[in-house]
């Protein structure tokens, strides 16, 4: 009884017995331990008679020594079956009540031992009882402090029924020894090595070398060899040759066991190690176990088994018994987790660099509409031939290169300004055809294959035209060599499955866009950095915003994008956006190449004053007679004390201490009839939503130059 301290930490334990006497043998003392130790004693009887077992319990703990309520005797009847029928879920209830009162009765915990064979009666339900234990494991023992020991006649219970038992015990009682079960289902985090052995050893011990002797393990041996769903095999030599295999060996790896060569068909990372330790067991050193070894079985599909090998004399020969079972469902459950759980830390990742990111082009575009301006204004102010010209035109290109980079780092933060419209995406990459030709060059085969009745999506045309070349120029960069793109679109349905095992997906309707090269191909360690801004393979020729633009971009449109790739078989990019029941609009524009002029009277409210005086310059050169204001007071100051009409504020959308929609309604307040252009660099969630303009809301994205700043200032002050 020396396992006893382990069994009161314990919870759900099984206990094969053969015989009264062995019955006794362990039952007896576990009771009288546990009352010892102030444990609430529940006995349901069912083979041994409450009279018969109080006989032999008082033969070795006096009666007078138990307390009160400590010890109960209570029939199947009055806790399985109350409504003459085996509920589980009854049952369940009633131990958590006797649970609860043992505790406040003063009881360190609660033990409640059974004997199983009332389920052998044919009680209505009593087929539900592999369906209880698991139940009991998950409901029951994994929350409430209690030690359950069920009792199983090895000599009454068919075999099946037994192999299934073991599977839903943490632990087994059998012969004298406790052991952590190596065929719980569940019971992974519980199992250490030294205890599979013993288990193991038991099973293949009997079956090897007390066969003749026991008429009890035959019937082991024939649950063992008959038993699908576990894998007996001995061998001997290297390769392996084997000399026995049951049933489970040819369910599980759909091979007989004549000529079959076991290392050829372990997965090819795993294989080194298995010879290794198959060696090892061989020469008789000591018994390996795998937790987890991959096998192709007779289909080539990957199949995931847990391993134990020990060395054996069989038939006069050094050999290694193996035994296995099938863990892949597990294994694959566990598998999708962990890339759930990395595309979960993915998504974090970019939202922290996203958010970064997004306040460096903030800070950035209030610098450049100031360089881009001051500039212009410049520009403007000397002939074309002054010897100062060439510096103002590479301050302006060097300006409109960062730019470029700040539009690239507020589309991967999503913080761009979309002006989405209903389109057809088949129609944008027909006429990107002949500009996708000539950036690939001869040396790559451009294919498309169009889904003839694509839905339509509501994009910002330019950024998926953006997204479109970003993914180009990367499969061409894949292909030095020369290769094929492939542009593919169809629509699709993302169901309840996909969403799933893609972390961010929503269930919907979508158009998939698939932009696939034949290329190098992408490492699996940076597969996962590739999205993340500057990041980049290309050393000094590449900026490492290609495809953190495209991220943003999609993820902007409420769509995903997956890579798939392997090295040198070539990338595909997968872009999902969602499908919308619109019809595409037609629209004309006109362009205009000259500065439109004005004569109205502009409020400027910015709080950056390089901003300011930028706009001041500009607006005078347009025309415009200007007042300006820093902040909030002085804004209201001048809108209530300025003599004169003001036709239109033109605002920063964030500033200190407020808006820039709060201060023009409050503005709108002196003057109803008073016009608001906004400025800003990225979206904030004031006048945009999800990237998306607010209906009816004037607005110019910084930097700008003094031609758009002088358009939409007319558009707004000549619109109704």
């Amino acid at each position: 009884m020396d396992y006893f301290p382990r069994i009161k930490g314990l919870s759900h334990i099984a206990f094969f017995y053969h015989s009264d006497g062995e019955w006794q043998r362990n039952i007896i003392p576990l009771i009288k331990k546990a009352l010892e130790s102030n444990q609430k004693v529940i006995y349901i009887y069912d083979e041994h008679s409450p009279e018969e077992i109080k006989n032999f319990l008082f033969n070795i703990f006096p009666e007078e020594k138990i307390q009160k309520e400590q010890l109960s005797f209570i029939s199947p009847a009055d806790i399985y079956t109350k409504e003459n029928y085996f509920a589980p879920n009854t049952m369940i209830k009633s131990l958590i009540e006797e649970t609860e009162k043992a505790a406040s009765e003063g009881f360190s915990s609660l033990f409640v031992t059974c004997e199983i064979t009332w389920a052998l009666k044919g009680i209505e339900g009593s087929n539900k009882l592999i369906e209880y234990e698991e139940i009991l494991n998950k409901e029951f023992f994994n929350k409430f402090r209690c030690t359950g020991i069920c009792q199983y006649n090895w000599q009454k219970f068919p075999s099946d029924i037994m192999l299934d038992l073991i599977k839903t015990h943490p632990y087994i009682l059998y012969e004298g020894e406790l052991i952590k079960n190596f065929f719980f289902v569940k019971g992974d985090s519980l199992i250490n090595e030294e205890d599979k052995k013993k288990w193991l050893d038991k099973i293949i011990k009997s079956i090897i070398i007390e066969r003749e002797k026991d008429e009890r393990i035959n019937e082991l041996i024939k649950i063992i060899l008959e038993q699908p769903h576990i894998g007996f095999a001995i061998t001997t030599d290297y390769p392996p040759k084997f000399l026995l295999a049951n049933k489970g060996f040819e369910e599980i790896l759909g091979f007989k066991m004549k000529n079959f060569d076991i290392v050829n068909q372990i997965y090819e990372q795993d294989r080194d190690l298995f010879i290794e330790e198959y060696n090892s067991v061989l020469s008789g050193q000591k018994q390996r176990a795998f937790q987890r070894i991959k096998f192709k079985n007779k289909n080539n599909d990957l199949i995931c088994l847990r391993i134990v090998m020990t060395p054996v004399k069989y038939m006069n020969l050094e050999c290694v018994k193996i035994c296995f079972i099938d863990v892949t469902e597990h294994w694959l459950k566990e598998e999708e987790m962990n890339k759930l759980r990395e595309q979960f830390l993915f998504a974090q990742r970019m939202e922290s660099i996203g958010r970064l990111a997004a306040g460096i082009a903030h800070d950035f575009n209030n610098m450049l509409t100031a360089i881009k301006g001051f500039t212009q204004l410049a520009q403007m102010k000397i002939m074309e031939h002054d010897p100062i010209m060439p510096y103002l035109n590479n301050v302006q290109s060097a300006s409109e290169r960062a730019e470029k980079l700040v539009k690239s780092l507020l589309a991967f933060s999503r913080k761009q300004i979309l002006q989405p419209k209903v389109i057809n995406i088949n129609d944008l990459i027909k006429s990107m055809e002949d500009m996708i030709k000539r950036l690939i060059g001869e040396d790559i085969l451009l294919v498309t294959e169009l889904s003839s009745d694509l839905g339509h999506i509501e994009a910002d045309l330019p950024q998926m035209e953006q997204l479109i070349i970003n993914l180009i120029v990367n499969a061409k960069d894949a292909m030095p060599q020369g290769g094929k793109i492939i542009i593919e679109t169809k629509n699709v349905y993302l169901d309840e499955e996909y969403v799933r095992k893609h972390h961010g997906s929503k269930q919907g309707h979508y158009i998939m866009l698939a932009i696939s090269d034949t290329g190098v191909g992408i490492p699996e360690e940076i597969k996962d950095k590739i999205f993340e801004p500057f990041f980049t393979t290309k050393k000094e020729s590449g900026t490492g915003l290609g495809l953190s633009t495209v991220y943003g971009i999609a993820k902007q449109h409420g769509g995903n994008i997956w890579v798939y790739s392997e090295l040198h078989q070539g990338t595909t990019f997968k872009i999902y956006l969602p499908i919308v029941q619109k019809e595409i609009e037609q629209e004309n524009f006109t362009i205009s190449k000259n500065l439109l002029t004005g004569t109205e009277t502009v409020l400027v409210v910015d709080d950056d004053e390089k901003v300011r005086i930028v706009l001041l310059e500009m607006l005078k050169k347009l025309g415009y007679k200007t007042l300006e204001a820093k902040d909030y007071n002085t804004a209201i100051f001048l809108t209530q004390f300025y003599h004169e009409d003001i036709d239109l504020v033109l605002a920063d959308v964030v500033m200190p201490g407020i808006s820039g929609p709060k201060l023009f309604n409050r503005i709108k307040n002196f003057r109803p009839k008073i016009k608001v252009l906004y400025m800003s660099g990225y979206t904030d969630n004031v006048i945009v939503h999800h990237g998306i303009l607010d209906k009816g809301i004037n607005f110019i994205q910084k930097p700008f130059t003094i031609q758009e700043l002088s358009e939409k200032i007319r558009e707004v002050l000549d619109s109704k």
